[in-house]
């Protein structure tokens, strides 16, 4: 069952697909019921055995026993999930069959979409908060893009939460786990009256961390623990012909991660001074706990959002309108030098290099489609989406470089630095301001002809328009240092780079299926992705 771009999807049946899928069935007196699972992969109610879509479901249940407290646990019961890990959740993607994105920039976005509740998150590091209160997780394979949009074209993670119930209740989970790390969760429901719930759900969770900087600066101590809380209030109201869901959510963390170990001795001209200037670090390879900094790394996050669906009954069909806001707020501070000695010997090899880089991301989203009521001949959803994204971000990257020496060599071979004895520049410093600006608008239709009992044709197509704008301002290093620029000759401090792009698109799929029982299915479907247009903005960003 694959479906990349440009490649006909091989049909499956579905009891296959149910196995890949089995870590989300639901199981009572020991009995597992596939027919129970139900999804909203085509954004309507269907059994699982029904989709003819390669997808993976995960209960909310089955993530809570296996401790799957985030996307990145999914990875040993999801076939072909795969994370691209960095020092910071700003820094890291999803990736499904081996399609991803890996560039970081602000002004590119994933190809592997994360959902929650409906709306789509715009940036790849939104997905990597803490999961808690899910009721299930789908993870579609292949292009998406019909019903999800541009940030679908290699697949989606669709969470949904648990939604309030019909009495007043609700449970309390604590936890402590090895080397004092603690987790709690609580929620409740509480029914306002008949025809309006709610439920809130409250985590914290505390990690001191397992790697220990044993440098006596400032940043030594033990380092990748977390310290993480969150809320998400969410509420149901029914009326005579619409039921509406308003959700909110917050979550910050202040993580003292990801800190990068050095897992073998260095070697070389400067393997000596190196290994020197790390004593009491213990290279063991992968299993390396110890460093020796002194700037301890840092990852804080700030996020919250709110959404409002309604589902209207007119006609026999289904309007659904969908509204959200989100944020997300990141800073990384990396320590880039990996020692706890400011410009110990002449080179940039030994230069200090810090960094500091907070980012904020602002989204507001509209969806509203319309669905038939299921069961007719042609059964389709159609709609229309629009979402805005505002991205901006402030980078600084601090350096001290030890340019020459006085003093004569030592033990390693070379000449260490000194005060007083050498020439130590801590000027080799830049910053920028750079942001992007994403305008999405699509047109969507998604259906099923249901030529008999047993056999039906699918198809649906998207037209998108994306407008993209960026900015850039470099104020450059007033001297040469390790990864920063300085400024060009007969330029001035200050280097200011724009650009937009608009683009369209109408892509979709086409395909059969075939029920050879309520049990057993075969489908191919041929599916084009998109990928909106990105532009490469970083800190370091030239002008080509």
């Amino acid at each position: 069952m694959m479906s990349t771009r440009n490649k006909l999807v091989a049909g499956a049946v579905a009891g296959i697909c149910a196995m890949l899928a089995a870590p989300g069935t639901h199981a009572q007196d020991g009995v597992e019921r596939l027919d129970e699972i139900v999804i909203t992969a085509q954004k309507r109610e269907q059994k699982l055995q029904d989709v003819p879509i390669a997808v993976s479901v995960v209960s909310g249940a089955l993530a809570e026993s296996t401790a799957s407290y985030n996307i990145e646990s999914l990875r040993a019961l999801v076939p072909s999930l795969n994370i691209r890990k960095t020092n910071t959740s700003l820094n890291q993607s999803l990736f499904l069959r081996g399609v991803g994105t890996i560039n970081f920039a602000i002004a590119a976005q994933p190809s592997v979409a994360t959902v929650l509740d409906g709306v789509v998150l715009s940036s790849a590091g939104e997905a990597f908060g803490d999961l808690y209160d899910i009721e299930r997780i789908e993870v579609l394979r292949g292009p998406q893009g019909t019903l999800f949009g541009k940030n679908a074209s290699a697949g989606v993670v669709n969470i949904v939460t648990k939604r309030p119930g019909a009495e007043f209740g609700g449970y309390v989970d604590l936890g402590y786990y090895e080397d004092g790390e603690f987790r709690a969760k609580a929620a409740v429901d509480l029914p306002i009256s008949d025809n309006v719930r709610s439920r809130t759900t409250v985590t914290w969770g505390e990690f001191d961390g397992y790697i220990n900087n044993i440098s006596t600066t400032a940043g030594g101590g033990k380092v990748n623990g977390y310290d993480r809380k969150g809320v998400r209030s969410s509420w149901d109201f029914d009326a005579e012909s619409s039921s509406w869901q308003m959700n909110f959510d917050y979550r910050q963390s202040d993580d003292n991660c990801c800190v990068e170990v050095i897992g073998t001795a260095p070697t070389g001209a400067n393997g000596p001074a190196l290994q020197s200037l790390m004593t009491g670090v213990t290279f063991l390879g992968d299993k390396t706990r110890t460093v020796r900094q002194d700037l301890q790394m840092k990852s804080f996050e700030r996020a919250w959002g709110f959404s409002l669906q309604g589902d209207i009954d007119w006609n026999d069909k289904t309007v659904t309108s969908i509204t959200a806001y989100r944020t997300w707020d990141a800073t990384e501070i990396r320590e880039g030098d990996w020692l706890d000695r400011t410009a110990a010997y002449v080179g940039n090899p030994f230069a200090q290099l810090h960094d500091f880089g907070p980012q904020e991301t602002k989204t507001l989203s509209q969806e509203l489609r319309i669905a038939s009521a299921g069961g007719e001949t042609l059964d389709y959803v159609a709609g229309l989406y629009f979402s805005k994204t505002d991205a901006e971000r402030y980078f600084r990257r601090d350096t001290i470089v030890c340019r020459s020496t006085t003093l004569a060599p030592d033990a390693t071979g070379l000449a260490p630095c000194r005060a007083g004895a050498s020439v130590i520049d801590t000027t080799p410093t830049a910053n920028a301001t750079f942001g992007a600006k994403f305008q999405n608008m699509a047109a969507f239709v998604d259906g099923t002809w249901n030529l008999s009992e047993r056999f039906r044709v699918i198809g649906g197509l998207r037209a998108t328009r994306d407008e993209l704008s960026y900015y850039h301002t470099y104020n450059f290093s007033p001297s040469a240092g390790p990864g920063i620029r300085t400024a060009p000759a007969g330029s001035g401090p200050t280097a200011t780079l724009g650009g937009s792009d608009t683009s369209g698109n109408v892509s979709g799929r086409l395909g059969a299926q075939l029920d050879f029982s309520d049990d057993v299915m075969l489908y191919a479907t041929y599916s084009r992705g998109y990928k909106g247009p990105a532009y490469n903005v970083f800190f370091n960003m030239g002008v080509n």
